[in-house]
């Protein structure tokens, strides 16, 4: 992912290939697993934690909310990659065994990403205690 040259030809190729979805999901999950640490697949596991905790997002905005998220660690002192945010979640969320049941999943907004980053900013900035959270955990 070095060679900034290169890669935005063999990604508009990749792009032309048959059946490529609208979101580059497909091409997302090719450069993660390449060792791009910034372009993530938000897979059912990670949609599904998402909606447990109220938001019903789409994997171009679950994507989106986990740079936020990351850039959010970083700016706190935990420097925290796309793809670290991701795989807390989707571990978290496989550890869990817990579905999002109906009454969630109905009850789950599905905001635009300038909302998810105006609630953020309305957030402010984190504020945890050493002793409870470190880089990689996500309850």
């Amino acid at each position: 992912m070095d060679n900034r040259r290169w890669f935005p030809h063999v990604n508009t190729t990749l792009a032309q290939l048959p059946d490529e979805d609208q979101h580059g999901t497909r091409r997302s999950y090719l450069w993660m697993l390449a060792g791009d640490t910034e372009r993530v697949r938000p897979d059912h596991l990670v949609l599904r934690w998402f909606t447990r905790h109220g938001l019903n997002l789409s994997p171009i905005s679950a994507h989106f909310l986990m740079h936020v998220l990351a850039a959010r660690m970083t700016e706190t002192g935990q420097p925290s990659t796309v793809w670290e945010v991701n795989h807390a979640i989707w571990t978290a969320e496989r550890s869990s065994k817990a579905p999002a049941d109906a009454s969630t999943a109905a009850s789950a907004q599905t905001p635009t990403p300038s909302q998810l980053q105006h609630r953020l900013d309305q957030l402010g900035p984190p504020q945890a205690s050493p002793a409870e959270h470190h880089p990689g955990h996500i309850s």
